[in-house]
């Protein structure tokens, strides 16, 4: 996408695929589309869920478990993540309206059901 103001580009990232709404947005610091494009790969794996990372939800077929971004008003569902590290770096990219929480995510969905440890 192109930022209208700055003429620059940005990258918006979609989780989960037919989401609606972007997942994450990058600032409009590149030049041009194509530099957009060599640097998504790399910027996705920093925002994006590592799902290899991830314990399966032994009670749900299809989920997984770990430390999830959430806001709850408006409900979004920012991302699920292996260590509480990584979910606070991804919450400070967010703001102040996220937090974190530790459960079960529906892979593919913005579907996620906070679980004691």
């Amino acid at each position: 996408m192109t930022d209208p103001v700055s003429g620059k580009v940005f990258i918006e990232v979609f989780y989960p695929e037919d989401a609606k709404r972007a997942f994450f947005t990058s600032p409009a610091h590149f030049a041009t589309h194509e530099d957009a494009e060599k640097q998504f790969k790399e910027f996705a794996g920093e925002v994006l869920p590592d799902f290899t990372k991830l314990p399966a939800d032994p009670s749900n077929k299809g989920w997984v478990l770990g430390f999830a971004v959430v806001r709850n008003s408006p409900w979004h569902f920012g991302g699920i993540y292996a260590s509480e590290e990584d979910a606070e770096r991804i919450a400070g990219r967010f703001g102040h309206a996220y937090e974190l929480r530790y459960g079960s995510h529906q892979i593919d969905s913005d579907n996620f059901v906070a679980v004691d440890r």
